[in-house]
């Protein structure tokens, strides 16, 4: 690309950005500090443009493609996937672990023990209550959700995921709950059971419980419980 590229002023770079994401990902919180935009000046990538936004079937990520100049002077493509709104529950049920075996296309249909996670909707995305019990009810089933005795959840912490090509955190959050019922298997492909902690511990050890983002929740809820004197 030339390096005679137009520059405008940042304020109206950052209008086109947040206007041309926003029509791609409805959920997408527009940037509102013209730092986020970066300052190739001080040793950073900085946005001057958008080349291209490209949203997958049922919106739920986009792929933005950035017009950057980079620290050296040279102007280059930067693509950076967006998300929407995800979460990640490390649920104690009956005083035992929620973890669920799902089935994932990415890796050949094969079976991965983790953590509830997932796409939530903006909406529920709002309170912990409403993205837990979403997300719940989606894994678990909504009988499950509504059977649990006390439904308290409480964010812990949000992890960045792969931050070098993504705009995506994950809120982690903690619920203890007692239920009279089974979480249900839906659908076959996601089938949530209950673990005492000794059999997790075990299955991390074995390598069965290894999906990543499962592996750092369990890290900083543990480190939470710590820090609230419940182990």
């Amino acid at each position: 690309m030339s390096r005679s590229f137009s520059l405008r002023p940042r304020r109206e770079t950052l209008e086109e950005v947040n206007r041309l994401i926003t029509k791609e990902c409805p959920w997408f919180v527009p940037i509102a500090d013209e730092r986020e935009l970066g300052m190739c000046s001080k040793g950073e990538i900085e946005i001057i443009a958008v080349a291209q936004v490209v949203a997958d079937l049922w919106h739920a990520f986009a792929h933005v493609q950035f017009t950057t100049i980079q620290p050296d002077g040279s102007f280059k493509p930067y693509t950076v996937r967006i998300d929407k709104p995800a979460a990640l529950v490390y649920a104690v049920i009956n005083g035992k672990l929620l973890l669920s075996y799902q089935s994932r296309l990415a890796i050949g249909s094969k079976w991965t023990l983790e953590l509830p996670r997932g796409w939530v909707s903006p909406e529920d995305a709002r309170t912990p209550e409403s993205a837990v019990r979403a997300l719940l009810t989606r894994e678990c089933g909504s009988a499950f959700v509504a059977s649990l005795s006390s439904f308290r959840p409480v964010e812990v912490k949000r992890i960045w995921q792969d931050t070098g090509t993504m705009r995506s955190d994950l809120p982690v959050y903690y619920l203890e709950a007692e239920s009279v019922l089974i979480p249900l298997e839906r659908q076959g492909v996601c089938k949530p059971k209950l673990y005492g902690f000794g059999e997790a511990d075990e299955l991390e050890e074995k390598g069965k419980l290894n999906d990543a983002l499962s592996l750092a929740g369990l890290r900083v809820v543990e480190r939470y419980l710590q820090r609230t004197v419940r182990l």
